[in-house]
């Protein structure tokens, strides 16, 4: 959603822009809601139902650059070796980061950065692993092994994974559509 706010900063009033995330958390906005007007395809058969769930009318406004977008955010979000890789990889080289050095690692680099959800994802994964260590109380981030792993041996990476198997297939397929 935040990628979507420059482009909607010069409108105002009657509308709320909430993503599907935020909605599979908490749905009451688009069940209250006359009308939904989804900028964006679901990645999943969740975000699907939520769009038919409600009792106003739903506009689908996306067309071929907006499911292309959905498809680059969902890897994005659950696609994660890239994302691990440059995170692990900023992190060994400095060894240990604390503050805002953490912060920044945290976010990453470009102009949106890393959304904070894909940097728990990140870190739970590194976590399960044994490769990172975090100081909750500093709050202080440091490598704590540097042998090669399998990603797969992560709990949190399969789920991921497979969230990002289901996500890629769901949005190749006619089901992206609510009536699909």
């Amino acid at each position: 959603v935040p990628r979507r706010l420059d482009g909607l900063a010069a409108r105002c009033g009657g509308f709320a822009l909430v993503s599907y995330e935020a909605l599979e958390r908490c749905p009451s906005p688009a069940l209250a809601a006359a009308a939904l007007v989804a900028l964006d395809p679901p990645s999943g058969p969740m975000g699907a139902e939520l769009l038919r769930a409600g009792s106003g009318f739903t506009h689908l406004a996306w067309g071929d650059a907006e499911l292309r977008f959905a498809q680059q955010m969902h890897e994005l979000e659950y696609g994660l070796r890239a994302s691990l890789a440059a995170f692990y990889r900023g992190l060994r080289l400095r060894g240990r980061v604390t503050g805002e050095e953490l912060e920044h690692l945290l976010r990453g680099d470009g102009p949106h950065g890393r959304p904070a959800r894909l940097a728990a994802r990140l870190m739970k994964v590194l976590a399960e692993l044994a490769l990172v260590s975090l100081d909750r109380d500093l709050p202080a981030l440091a490598i704590a092994g540097a042998e090669p792993t399998a990603l797969e041996r992560s709990a949190a990476y399969r789920a991921y994974a497979q969230r990002y198997e289901d996500g890629r297939r769901f949005l190749t397929s006619a089901n992206h559509l609510p009536g699909g």
